[in-house]
């Protein structure tokens, strides 16, 4: 991990303005075409804490997707996810569900080069007289898809850290536990 990248977006301004609270506008986000240089992205996103990459799943994908999905998105259920208001359906456990969205998402190069780069952790400790160094590669938290459906609330600005009890009260890098990556559908 570049911790000299990662830093830099734990320090910077827009960083604490966002988790804050404190800015008073509506926040405008980087937008890339799909097929920019990873490095690029991956500069912006430590800055921002967010960006777009439009066309990052092709239309086709999204209909495999949503064709999956909509036996669970149509049925009178709900994943109970409490935190979402009444008029939001929500399937968990899309790995379990939908093989197209594993292929598109889950195997994407680029959603897999942004995981590995905010997410990979690389540590040193001792086995009696000897120093290792082990690497510990992201894991998969969850998956899953919202129907966001007329009349709901928007949710406050935040970060999911309750499931990894992260604080973030030092700006410290290593407390990033998760990587959110939001795909849009109609």
């Amino acid at each position: 991990r570049d911790t000299t990248r990662t830093h830099r977006y734990f320090q910077s301004s827009t960083f604490h303005n966002i988790i804050m609270g404190s800015i008073g506008q509506p926040l405008t986000l980087q937008s890339f075409p799909s097929g920019t240089p990873m490095d690029i992205v991956l500069d912006r996103l430590y800055l921002d804490g967010a960006v777009v990459i439009r066309n990052l799943i092709t239309p086709e994908s999204i209909s495999a997707i949503n064709e999956d999905i909509k036996p669970f998105l149509d049925a009178d259920y709900n994943s109970g996810l409490e935190v979402f208001a009444k008029q939001t359906k929500t399937v968990c456990g899309l790995a379990g569900k939908s093989p197209a969205a594993i292929k598109a998402i889950l195997q994407n190069e680029n959603v897999k080069a942004a995981i590995k780069d905010v997410l990979e952790v690389t540590t040193e400790s001792w086995w009696g007289d000897a120093r290792n160094t082990c690497t510990s590669p992201p894991l998969l938290s969850s998956f899953f898809t919202v129907r966001v459906g007329p009349g709901s609330a928007r949710q406050g600005l935040h970060r999911d850290d309750q499931d990894h009890h992260a604080s973030h009260r030092n700006r410290d890098p290593k407390e990033t536990t998760k990587l959110g990556c939001f795909v849009a559908s109609k």
